[in-house]
């Protein structure tokens, strides 16, 4: 019989190169596109990694570039301040940490304040880094020598009796006990000042003649340069608002920042609606017009300086020091907590004076200056702290505590 079995045959490879060709090709296409992509991927983050790189650096220039100009300056406070690195601006903010304590340091007063300064770009993207920097200040200190109710530079003293009281009995809570009611240049004859008896406390005789009394009073500084000190000028003196009227009027209830708001003295002025910080004690220069007599009613505390001729009216209170250079006039009604400094002419009224237009209506009334070594003090510390806001800054030492901000 014959083989019923199936006859097999073996293929043969014609047409195999072809699909293996393709399949070579897509391996190869799959290969050289991820080389591609992972090439211009590697780019991409190389020069991110670079723009980021240079944006840190930039961004620590703009900072290092601030530091460097405000220690040229010998100034920084609270501020952004402008830069421009790389073509790309930047903005460097300034903000205070810490004010330390003042200390004094042989014969200055010293104070270090520690500064955070973030440097960011114009455009607000990019990377941002910060540090710390200290500032130091320091001044001779604004140190009054203040020890009794007047301190009278002048011959010339005129006192109503009774229906005035100029005293050193010191009842603040920060007393040593009580003082002379007067104390008068060592060259003042006394024989002169009438109803001295009448002084509480006595007057006692400084060991400083009246040539030098102004610059003993005011530790070292003529009054001139103690105005420079102040917060609020009227007058003729740097940075000074124009005296358009001689009649100033303080009032505690205006706004902050009104230039005749001089503070609220506490125990005085019962209600200081919009201004209730009894902490609040400024410095207020006033420059008289020549020829003409400022007058001053309302209400104030701190230290307040007047160069040239002067009239304290019916009903103006003060806590402090006021210091007057020229004839000074105090109408009765009139308190004065703390000390009155009065450099040439004083006299006291017997009756007070208010002024309207050119007519002068006189009206009853006592008045009283007492020693209050609290007030003297707090018109110091204020007179002090405003000299060194505005003293130059030192950086002696580099940034530190560098920190990259994180978004």
């Amino acid at each position: 019989m014959r083989d019923s079995k199936r006859s097999f045959h073996r293929l043969g490879e014609q047409g195999v190169a072809l699909p293996l060709a393709l399949l070579g090709l897509v391996v190869v296409t799959i290969l050289v596109t991820a080389a591609l992509m992972t090439s211009s991927t590697e780019v991409a983050l190389s020069a991110a990694h670079e723009a980021g790189t240079r944006g840190l650096y930039d961004a620590e220039t703009a900072l290092e570039h601030t530091v460097a100009r405000r220690a040229a300056a010998q100034a920084i406070t609270d501020a952004s301040y402008p830069d421009t690195v790389g073509g790309t601006p930047y903005s460097v903010a300034a903000a205070v940490l810490l004010k330390r304590p003042i200390i004094k340091v042989d014969s200055f007063l010293v104070r270090r304040t520690s500064y955070s300064l973030v440097s960011a770009p114009g455009s607000g993207r990019g990377r941002r880094v910060g540090a710390m920097v200290d500032a130091v200040q320091q001044i001779l200190p604004f140190g009054l020598h203040i020890t009794s109710g007047a301190m009278v530079g002048t011959d010339n003293v005129k006192l109503p009796g009774k229906s005035y009281v100029i005293t050193g009995q010191d009842s603040s809570s920060c007393s040593t006990g009580d003082v002379s009611g007067m104390v008068v240049a060592a060259d003042v004859d006394t024989s002169k000042i009438g109803m001295a008896d009448e002084v509480i406390g006595g007057i006692e005789q400084s060991s400083v003649d009246k040539l030098g009394f102004a610059s003993f009073v005011l530790g070292g500084r003529s009054p001139d340069q103690a105005a420079m000190a102040a917060s609020i000028k009227w007058g003729n003196l740097p940075g000074a608002r124009t005296l358009t009227t001689n009649n100033l009027y303080s009032d505690p209830t205006l706004p902050r920042d009104s230039w005749m708001n001089w503070g609220c003295p506490a125990g005085i002025i019962l209600s200081c609606a919009t201004d209730p910080d009894t902490a609040y004690y400024p410095v207020v220069a006033i420059r008289a017009n020549p020829g003409s007599e400022i007058h001053l009613t309302g209400s104030g505390q701190g230290v307040l300086i007047v160069i040239g001729d002067a009239r304290l009216n019916s009903g103006f209170r003060y806590k402090g020091v006021v210091v007057v250079t020229g004839n000074l006039t105090v109408n009765g009604g009139t308190s004065v907590l703390g000390s009155l400094v009065a450099l040439s002419d004083l006299t006291l009224q017997d009756s007070t004076y208010s002024t309207s237009g050119t007519t002068e209506t006189a009206i009853s009334g006592s008045g009283e200056i007492r020693f209050d070594r609290c007030s003297v003090q707090r018109a110091q510390d204020a007179a002090n702290g405003l000299l060194l806001d505005s003293a130059p800054s030192a950086f002696p030492e580099p940034t530190y505590g560098w920190f990259e901000v994180v978004r």
